[in-house]
C-alpha cells in the first residue's frame, strides 16, 4: 500500500492491482461485500449532495478538484447501485453529481449515467426531478457542444 497526499493534504491510498484483486476476493468471501458497497455508495452520495451547493460558491475550485478526485469512486458507486437495483440510491447520486459533470465539461457521461438512474423503477419525486433537470441540462450541453 502507497500513502499519497491528497487535496489540502489530506491521505490517500493506492495499492498494486494484485493486492486489490485479492481483498475483493477476501471480501466476497467474507458476505460483507454487498454492505461494504452500499456503504461506499451511501459515503459518495454524502459527498455528492455536500459538494452540490458548493460548486456554484466560493469553493468553487476546491470542490470541483476533490469531485474530479473522487470520480472513479462515485462512477464504482453509480455503477453498483444500478447492477444492485438500488434504485432511489442510484437517482440520488446520479442527482447529486449532475452539475460537477457539467461543470467538468463530462456531458455524456453524465447523461448516461442519468439516463440509466431514471430508467429503473421508482424514486422519490424529488430526486426523480433532480435527475430530469440534469438530463435537460446534460442533452442541451451535449448536442450543442458536440460531446
Amino acid at each position: 500500500m502507497r500513502r499519497e497526499e491528497g487535496i489540502q493534504g489530506e491521505p490517500r491510498f493506492s495499492m498494486l492491482e494484485t493486492l486489490r484483486e485479492y481483498g475483493r476476493e477476501r471480501l466476497e468471501a467474507s458476505g460483507e461485500a454487498e454492505e461494504t458497497r452500499r456503504l461506499h455508495a451511501e459515503y459518495f452520495l454524502a459527498l455528492a449532495q455536500e459538494g452540490a451547493p458548493e460548486l456554484r460558491g466560493s469553493e468553487e475550485a476546491k470542490w470541483i478538484e476533490r469531485l474530479e478526485t473522487e470520480h472513479d469512486n462515485m462512477r464504482a458507486a453509480l455503477s453498483w447501485t444500478l447492477q444492485a437495483e438500488e434504485g432511489e440510491l442510484g437517482l440520488q447520486l446520479a442527482g447529486a453529481s449532475w452539475q460537477f459533470w457539467d461543470m467538468r465539461g463530462h456531458y455524456s457521461e453524465g447523461r448516461r449515467w442519468l439516463e440509466e438512474a431514471l430508467a429503473r423503477d421508482g424514486g422519490a419525486p424529488e430526486a426523480r426531478a433532480q435527475v430530469l433537470e440534469g438530463v435537460g441540462w446534460q442533452t442541451f450541453k451535449a448536442t450543442s457542444i458536440g460531446r
